[in-house]
């Protein structure tokens, strides 16, 4: 559902709120108190006093019982870490000579002469004070120390009183049992003191959490293939179930120490720590859930809703939402995990307890995991002999090396937080500085040498739990949290605020935006989403499945309905695994699916019982699937599980070769028209250096932090960019050297935009952010208008600075906001009829009515028009046959090949990539080429050839210049085509609501060209004479019309308006409505349209779902 990725999207860029539970604030009393034996006899916790407040002097006493003192036994105390050098008298141990020459590695406790600051005596009390706060005080380095459980010998008191709002780790008190680790490392055992906030960085490298002020890294080191999906009209089904993933997680604020040092950990490194009261779960991310115990009863954390279950035999099971399964053994090792299917990777540990190998689901996958002398992680190993490799020196990370032997170094500072990572290309591509209570005070990055782009944070008392981040251009962002550690605000730079409410449970229950409109939101006990409501109480409902008795004892998950804001419900039904089995559909159509036991999809059935079936490997890898008409395509794999071939029903085939670090290298279309071979390289960063295709190499060169500054193309043209310190580009330089230039607001929102002879365009926002008006420099613009959901309603077009508008379309909207009529400037009135599937039945001017009907697949079976009827035909795989007196014809990859109506015939073909390459018939002929991204790059009609320049730094291309018989054309681009400019013209772009192009004023600003069009997108008028014709090709959508052949392209493939469909197949298979693969936005476009070729959109920015969404 659409709301659910809203919501999704929210959370995790404002919240990313972690399953933690929160430790109550209130003052302590510590005394006596001491930890638990993990063995025979010694024992592991991290000691973290934290004080916040400016007050007077603290003394803190560590009394050390008199027992010898031996790193290696039971019987004494190995050693205390002061994590502050500054220690008042009375003495400062931080130059003491360690107590004898055994002191060496002893369970995981490595190499401490180079790291302790402050040994306590081995008899006797040491006594510390200080007068500065903040202070902490932690352990060693390594975050622990050892002692005995019967006759402890570290006894920690308070000796001159508790400071009002001090924050003391609550010890656990019984005894405890340490497992899955054999470092004897408990980590964060005692339930940190804070959540997660929202979190600011780059997500792909770094982040900073605004409420603790810790730094969080999340690396994908070793990833096994898992599909492709190409540009262009390839898509490779993407592997099912599980895969070996082994990524890596780093928090500044956490003082665990494992097999990667000091903060960081692995996604297989997850374990239990077991006690009387409770269990602990630490997981591969770094986070963890507390579980308390009660009467064989474990309860998590309110918002957390796994399961955890004590077997007999004393191992644990541990059951997420999603049906996937975590087997623990008794010791609290990871010893399984299986998703919903019971697709299976197995843990394997040798005689010291550590991790050896991850066996992956196929059962002959294996991965295995290295150590040095010290215990920690040196490599892991892939059946392919692809290796990643790591260097844990002093128990901290300095270096990762991946399969390619790309290197990333980590610099620490005294206190063993991270202070620098320099990626493999020797970029510092994030320093951090902290301030006295070990929080990121500035994160700084460096675009080039002498360049320093500095974000800073802000940290109030708890008191008032607000965090200010200034970026590096000065605006400062506020953050502000309840005494729950929720995140309730966000003041923008503008002074404008986001709020938040919460559930007992934790979940988000309302956002209001800056401009006071509300979304809410309900949940079940299970955190399942029950409701959303719009800001005009427009309300969308989920209902779920509870215990099935054929399913076993366990609540399900299942999404069992859906109704929306018109009462259309969809009915969902699923098998044990929760793998879905059928939707039936608000006008009773049934889509249904098979598995095999492993949870793989077999076969689909459309609502016209025309099946679709699907073969796999014992890795779960898909190798063959057959379409309704039997024709077959098939896939292959190298050793390292990666695609290695498709071959299409036409024996089409592409091959892929990758590098040790799974990036494709080389394409190559075989078995059709035009064979070639596409080939990449790349840096040690992952960002592509270049392309060799048939036309050329394009080169790409990027900063120090990865954004691509220029692009050259075949023919020496080259496109270059600049940024400011936010990120947002600042301006693109032409092969001619003709620069466009951009501004941004506090809240980086374009704001302004300046061509090349310095004429700007502008834009204005509402404190929502949505654009309410665009002024060109021809005194000619738009305006905008917007309901109380943020949806838009109308759209002005206005010129020569006149208040009367050159066109303006007035939108009503039903409850989910499908565009129910439009009114125009004089007033006609065109009003829509929609099914319950949203599909367009009719579209009714000045009472004069065109019909559409559809079969259960979403096909067109027939248009009536007030002079015209036409009916349609289609086999079993959806290929239009015949449209009225038309006959169409198809290849075997499902590619539109030939139209004949009368004594016209059109001929299509395309190349071994699948791209069209060439249409000829009635009269005219056109022919079409493109890159090794499948970015179309020169056009020929008839005699006239048409080139282009794209912009391809975005990841959505765009056209920059175009020359051919039209002359010399640069388009400026803003938020959208703002306008084009030749030698001899220049036009300014307007639009209706679908952002499809309504009109184009001149420089003075009047009014050149007026264009009108059906609701599926034929061109009714282009008005008034003399035509502009093919002075500008962006029309319907705002996407480019292909003079010759009437079609737009999609950039993934071709959309026919006559027709209302695409004349190839959508190569994804996601919801039942997109089965039909050729299907142009669900058959709704007076409300979506499609600017990729495969997914729907409202016309601007947003997604929306191009089909019957599954659950």
């Amino acid at each position: 559902m659409h709301t659910d990725r809203i919501l999704s999207k929210i959370a995790v860029l404002f919240l990313f709120l972690i399953i933690n539970s929160v430790a109550s604030a209130q003052t302590p009393v510590l005394s006596e108190r001491h930890c638990y034996s993990f063995g025979s006899d010694s024992c592991a916790v991290a000691i973290q006093v934290d004080v916040s407040l400016a007050a007077a002097k603290y003394q803190w006493k560590y009394t050390v019982t008199n027992n010898s003192y031996n790193p290696h036994g039971g019987n004494g105390v190995s050693g205390l870490d002061f994590g502050f050098p500054t220690v008042t008298p009375p003495t400062d141990f931080s130059g003491i000579t360690p107590p004898n020459s055994n002191w060496r590695c002893s369970w995981g406790v490595c190499n401490l002469p180079s790291q302790y600051k402050g040994i306590l005596p081995p008899t006797g009390a040491g006594v510390f004070q200080f007068t500065t706060l903040p202070r902490k005080i932690v352990t060693s380095t390594t975050g622990r120390f050892y002692t005995r459980p019967e006759n402890p010998f570290i006894r920690v008191s308070l000796s001159s009183g508790t400071p009002p709002g001090l924050e003391i780790p609550d010890f656990i008190s019984a005894p405890m049992t340490v497992a899955g680790n054999v470092f004897g490392i408990i980590g964060n055992s005692i339930t940190p003191a804070a959540g997660v906030g929202a979190t600011i960085g780059d997500s792909a490298r770094w982040q900073v959490d605004t409420l603790n002020g810790n730094e969080y890294i999340y690396n994908a080191d070793f990833i096994v293939n898992a599909g492709v999906i190409l540009n262009g009209n390839l898509y490779v089904p993407t592997k099912q179930g599980l895969h070996f993933a082994l990524t890596r997680a780093y928090n500044s604020e956490d003082f665990y120490s494992g097999p990667l040092g000091q903060g960081w950990t692995h996604s297989y490194n997850v374990f239990l720590t077991i006690s009387a009261s409770a269990v602990t779960v630490k997981l591969g991310d770094g986070k963890q859930i507390v579980f308390q115990s009660s009467g064989g009863t474990y309860t998590p954390q309110p918002g957390v809703f796994d399961i955890l279950v004590r077997n007999t035999d004393g191992s644990f099971t541990l059951t997420k939402p999603d049906f996937t399964v975590l087997t623990f053994d008794s010791l609290g090792r990871l010893r399984s995990v299986a998703d919903k299917n019971r697709n299976t990777q197995t843990l394997a540990y040798n005689s010291l307890g550590l991790l050896a190998s991850v066996t992956d689901v196929d059962g002959i996958s294996v991965y295995v995991f290295s150590y040095d002398t010290n215990l920690h992680l040196t490599s892991v190993s892939s059946p392919g002999g692809r290796t990643v490799r790591y260097s844990v020196i002093n128990g901290l990370l300095l270096t990762f090396t991946d399969t390619l032997g790309n290197t990333t170094v980590y610099t620490y500072n005294s206190d063993n937080v991270l202070t620098l990572l320099a990626d493999p290309n020797g970029n510092p591509a994030v320093q951090n500085s902290y301030d006295g209570a070990g929080h990121i005070f500035s994160t700084t990055r460096r675009p080039a040498p002498g360049v320093s782009y500095v974000t800073r944070y802000q940290y109030d008392t708890p008191s008032t739990g607000t965090t200010t981040v200034t970026d590096p251009l000065g605006n400062q962002t506020q953050y502000v949290y309840n005494s729950s550690l929720q995140l309730i605000e966000i003041i923008n730079a503008l002074g404008k605020t986001t709020r938040f409410e919460y559930d007992p449970q934790n979940e988000i229950k309302s956002i209001t935006n800056p401009a006071g409109e509300t979304r809410r939101y309900t949940y079940d006990s299970r955190g399942n989403l029950l409701s959303t409501t719009d800001p005009l109480n427009h309300t969308t409902i989920y209902v779920y499945d509870g215990i099935r008795l054929d399913c076993g004892p366990t609540p399900r998950n299942d999404r069992v309905a859906l109704t929306d804001a018109n009462m259309n419900t969809t009915l969902y039904s699923y098998d044990c695994f929760g793998d879905l089995l059928s939707v039936i559909d608000t006008l009773q159509n049934v889509t249904s699916f098979t598995y095999d036991p492993r949870g793989n999809k077999v076969s689909f059935t459309n609502a016209l019982s025309n099946t679709t079936s699907y073969g796999y490997n014992a890795a779960n890898r898909i190798v063959g699937m057959a379409d309704p008409l039997g024709r077959i395509t098939t896939y292959t794999y190298d050793a390292g599980g990666r695609l290695a071939s498709q071959t299409m029903p036409s024996g089409a085939t592409t091959t892929f070769q990758y590098d040790n670090y799974n990036r494709v290298v080389s394409k190559a279309y075989s078995g059709g028209l035009e064979p070639q071979t596409v080939r990449y390289s790349y840096d040690g960063d992952g960002n592509r250096l270049s392309m060799t295709d048939p036309s050329g190499t394009t080169t790409y060169v990027y900063d120090a932090l990865s954004r691509m500054t220029s692009v050259t193309f075949p023919g020496n043209r080259n496109v270059s960019y600049t940024y400011d310190a936010n990120d947002n580009r600042t301006s693109v330089t032409y092969p001619d050297g003709n620069v466009l230039s951009y501004a941004y607001d506090a809240l980086n929102r374009l704001k302004a935009v300046a061509d090349f002879n310095g004429q700007v365009t502008t834009y204005a926002y509402d404190s929502a952010s949505r654009v309410v008006s665009i002024a060109y420099p021809n005194s000619a613009g738009l305006q905008f208008t917007y309901d109380g959901a943020g949806r838009l309603t109308r759209v002005q077009n206005l010129y020569r600075g006149a208040p009367d508008p050159t066109s303006s379309f007035s939108y009503v909207l039903d409850n989910v906001g499908n565009r129910r009529s439009v009114t125009d400037t004089n007033g006609t009135v065109t009003s829509y009829s929609y099914d319950n599937l949203y599909r367009i039945l009719s579209a009714i001017v000045s009472d004069k009515a065109t019909t559409y009907a559809y079969d259960p697949v979403g096909n067109r079976v027939s248009i009536i028009t007030p002079k015209t009827s036409s009916y349609y035909t289609y086999d079993t795989d959806d290929h239009l046959l015949t449209a009225g007196a038309t006959a169409f014809s198809y290849d075997r990859d499902g590619n539109l090949i030939l139209r004949v109506s009368g004594a016209t015939t059109l001929t299509y073909t395309y190349n071994a990539a699948g791209r069209l390459i060439s249409v000829t018939g009635g009269g005219s002929s056109s022919a079409f080429a493109y890159d090794g991204d499948g970015n179309r790059i020169q056009q020929t009609v008839d005699s006239g050839r048409y080139t282009y320049l794209n912009d391809v730094s975005t990841g959505f291309t765009t056209v920059l210049q175009e020359s051919g018989p039209n002359g010399n054309i640069a388009y400026v681009r803003g938020r959208g085509l703002i306008s084009e400019t030749s030698p001899n013209f220049q036009f300014y772009y307007h639009y209706d609501g679908q952002f499809s192009v309504v009109g184009l004023t001149n420089t003075s600003g009047s009014l050149a060209q007026r264009y009108v069009y059906d609701v599926f997108g034929t061109l009714l008028e282009d008005l008034p004479p003399p035509q502009i014709g093919t002075l500008n090709k962006f029309q319907y959508t705002g996407e480019a019309l292909d003079p010759g052949t009437g079609l737009y392209f999609y950039r993934a493939r071709y959309y026919d308006p006559s027709l209302g469909r695409f004349i190839s197949s959508d190569p994804f298979d996601t919801s039942p409505q997109s089965l039909n693969r050729y299907v142009y936005v669900r058959n709704n476009p007076a409300t979506l349209t499609d600017r990729t070729g495969f997914s729907c959109d409202l016309g601007d920015e947003s997604e929306f779902p191009c089909g019957l969404e599954l659950p």
